[in-house]
């Protein structure tokens, strides 16, 4: 004999979890959407209010840990299954009904992982005005209603995504003009929750004004290739090479390796 918890009760399985630019959110089965060739029209995902659109989309598993960061730099979590499980053309559920959102503030990124204190797995951020921050992911084990802080935020900036690494990959930040910054997540040294993080590109002129916002971060790995898409929907996949120079020439293309803090390269 033994405790039965609630979880025990709920059967493990594979689903998608979206959510919505107006903060509505639902998981349905993976196996309900099939696979489709390039240039399809598609099949309807989730039913949108006008002016909406679904702003995240992520695939775990119902035990799984889901962690929502904010724009305001907090962190909230909660478990697959309490997730509403709706219809593929249903809207869903209201985050606010599930997670304490302040006024304004909306979900940058989000998370799914098996276990939250775990060793050697970090959470990488990165701020639209170029700061990165790695943070240990054991640190957001202990959750409180209003979220936990994840990162402290300069007056005016705003998160823009949070990633999951093991410490010994490579970072490679895109801004808004078409720039890619690429270096090594060990140039960023481990800092707690409450602080403020590193430059991880260089984003203004000469005379300290702003030239550009970061709009994307990626964990890479050196042997992908890199995909594009511009606002207005124009795509393009690029080899990311080893990041050594004279190897990149070979191949025609690719991201040099270089160092946090730097204005980056055409991408």
């Amino acid at each position: 004999e033994k405790e039965l918890d609630v979880e025990d009760l709920i059967e493990k399985g594979v689903c998608v979890v979206t959510v919505s630019a107006g903060g509505y959110i639902k998981r349905v089965p993976a196996d309900t959407y099939r696979t489709q060739n390039r240039g399809g029209t598609g099949v309807l995902g989730m039913e949108t209010k006008e002016e909406d659109h679904v702003e995240h989309l992520l695939t775990l598993c119902t035990h799984d840990y889901l962690l929502f960061f904010t724009n305001r730099g907090r962190m909230h979590w909660l478990k697959g299954y309490e997730i509403p499980e709706g219809v593929r053309q249903g809207r869903g559920k209201a985050l606010v009904n599930l997670i304490d959102l302040a006024e304004g503030e909306v979900v940058r990124a989000m998370i799914a992982v098996g276990e939250v204190d775990v060793p050697e797995r970090y959470v990488i951020m990165a701020t639209a005005n170029g700061t990165v921050k790695k943070t240990e992911l054991r640190q957001f084990r202990n959750l409180r209603r209003k979220g936990i802080i994840a990162i402290v935020l300069d007056e005016g900036d705003d998160l823009i995504d949070a990633q999951l690494t093991d410490g010994t990959q490579e970072i490679l930040l895109s801004s808004e003009d078409g720039m890619a910054v690429r270096f090594h997540e060990r140039e960023c040294r481990e800092l707690g929750r409450a602080t403020r993080g590193v430059r991880g590109m260089e984003l203004r002129d000469g005379d300290g004004k702003p030239t550009s916002k970061v709009v994307a971060m990626t964990v890479i790995d050196p042997t992908a290739e890199l995909l594009v898409v511009s606002a207005r929907g124009m795509i393009k996949r690029t080899r990311l090479g080893t990041g050594v120079a004279e190897y990149d020439k070979d191949i025609g293309g690719g991201y040099r390796l270089t160092h946090r803090g730097g204005r980056g390269v055409i991408s």
